[in-house]
């Protein structure tokens, strides 16, 4: 059936200036980036000048369909490149029926 799937993740920067980084959904496991579409299901973001001023900051991926004939899993993916420290994320991934 439909499901309208939403995701959220926080990046926390933990000292590190980041380059690059991207959050999408995907039915898709690992860092493959089959079923991702730009404006629908997939941000990405690639810097001249790396963030190294906000100790968090976050993206949305607004509401789509997912139509699923069975069973399925479906993944809240991010990727972050950096330099010096260890950034963190942390998601969430929310999945409702329409009526």
């Amino acid at each position: 059936g439909d499901w309208d799937v939403s995701g959220v993740v926080v990046y926390a920067r933990n000292g590190a200036t980041i380059t690059d980084y991207s959050l999408g959904i995907s039915q898709t496991s690992g860092n493959s980036p089959t079923g991702l579409v730009t404006g629908n299901n997939f941000i990405g973001y690639t810097l001249t000048i790396g963030i190294a001023t906000h100790t968090q900051f976050s993206h949305t991926i607004p509401t789509f369909r997912v139509s699923l004939s069975g069973t399925s899993t479906v993944y809240l993916k991010g990727y972050t490149e950096y330099t010096i420290a260890t950034p963190t994320r942390t998601g969430r991934i929310s999945a409702r029926r329409p009526h």
